[in-house]
């Protein structure tokens, strides 16, 4: 797979069209691990630009898995050498919203 996360500022980098499947894993502040409750919901959104309206990609990450699975046709039309940004957002069962991740990524040319 030609997608690379960079840890320290939640950049991924992938060639436009591929597949990007990665763990979501979440830490409360003290660094324990955060079990899920079923009625949670985690979503992500990508879009051109932080505060832009349009969302290029939604994907639901099923709380169950807690993997993200963003497939070559969600990107495939998205123009390539281009830097998009991204959230990642938990949404508990009480209906409190809190945005786990934010990041950037970066759509690389394909090679026919």
């Amino acid at each position: 797979m030609s997608v690379r996360i960079r840890e320290d500022k939640n950049y991924i980098i992938m060639t436009r069209a591929d597949s990007l499947i990665t763990k979501i894993t979440i830490t409360d502040a003290d660094g324990n691990p955060y079990e899920p409750a079923d009625t949670d919901k985690l979503r992500f959104a990508l879009k051109k630009n932080y505060d832009d309206k349009k969302v290029l990609v939604y994907k639901d990450i099923p709380i169950d898995t807690m993997e993200l699975r963003v497939d070559s046709e969600d990107t495939k039309s998205l123009p390539q050498d281009e830097v998009y940004y991204y959230d990642i957002e938990l949404t508990y069962g009480d209906g409190i919203v809190d945005t786990i991740i934010s990041g950037k990524l970066k759509l690389t040319p394909e090679v026919y």
